[in-house]
């Protein structure tokens, strides 16, 4: 799987924000089936935490039927039909809280992610551009950006995307990874080692892209 779904994946995981109680929320589910909350709140600790994706799958959906018109929902169903490969799904899910919620900026963050996992990066820049349009510090749109870009063999604008996201947030590493990747790709080996450690500075120690990155420099430097 490419560099440039991974993090645009690990960027949905961070997006969803609740907490990971599993025996509360069973308790809360027993006694209020009938509410749209408890089997939100289950769907995601499923995900998250048990890694029960068919599970979660269920307990989102039966929320959805709840409770049809909360653009959250769909989101995380979008999220969902993206790890299970059904990317269609996604992108309707992903569509249908942008229909309920326009500047649901979070939905169409996913939603690129999902046309850039097709490989249609017209589609993908659209929908990272409007994410940044409604947020317009948004680090994740502006290196996903970056990203296409350098797919797309587009490395200056690679390079001005990533470099916008490091003058927002100077301490996250994913903005120096695609400045790295984008300078290799120009052929400047010296700039590139020189952002690949930069990266391998700032990456906590149990970054999955910590070899990936050591793998570069050895390439550059052999």
């Amino acid at each position: 799987m490419p560099l440039i779904l991974l993090l645009s994946l690990a960027v949905i995981q961070r997006n969803i924000h609740w907490k990971n109680d599993f025996t509360l929320w069973s308790d809360v589910l027993q006694k209020s089936s009938h509410k749209m909350r408890p089997h939100q709140k289950m769907g995601l600790i499923l995900y998250i935490e048990k890694g029960n994706l068919d599970e979660a799958m269920k307990e989102m959906m039966i929320a959805i039927q709840l409770k049809p018109d909360a653009p959250e929902l769909h989101n995380n169903m979008g999220i969902f039909y993206q790890r299970k490969g059904l990317l269609g799904r996604a992108i309707e899910e992903y569509n249908q809280a942008i229909r309920i919620k326009p500047d649901y900026q979070q939905a169409f963050l996913n939603l690129g992610t999902v046309y850039l996992e097709k490989g249609e990066f017209q589609s993908a820049l659209d929908a990272f551009t409007r994410a940044i349009q409604l947020k317009p510090d948004d680090i994740y749109a502006y290196n996903n950006i970056g990203f296409v870009y350098s797919d797309m063999g587009e490395y200056e604008k690679a390079i001005e995307m990533h470099k916008r996201a490091v003058s927002i947030k100077h301490d996250e590493p994913t903005g120096f990874y695609g400045l790295a990747l984008a300078y290799e790709g120009m052929g400047l080996k010296r700039e590139a080692a020189g952002y690949w450690r930069e990266y391998l500075r700032l990456a906590p120690p149990g970054d999955s892209w910590r070899e990936e990155a050591l793998r570069h420099i050895r390439k550059l430097n052999p």
